[in-house]
């Protein structure tokens, strides 16, 4: 997923170019997330992969939100 968003060399501050960078990473965290889901998607074209495992960390409930997407 890291290498979808690329940190912008070009920019003035690179202080901010990292913080927008790490901002719009897409974390299973932060629900609803239809980026993330997209960028899944894209991959899942993208490789043309035959299955797609979806984790759940156990004692983090957290990571689990998406599993009801």
């Amino acid at each position: 997923k890291t290498l979808e968003l690329q940190t912008d060399t070009n920019s003035a501050d690179p202080i901010v170019a990292l913080a927008e960078k790490y901002m719009a990473i897409p974390c299973s965290c932060m629900s609803p997330n239809p980026y993330r889901l997209k960028l899944i998607e894209n991959m899942i074209n993208e490789f043309r992969v035959d299955a797609v495992i979806d984790l759940t960390w156990q004692a983090c409930h957290t990571y689990n939100i998406e599993a009801f997407e």
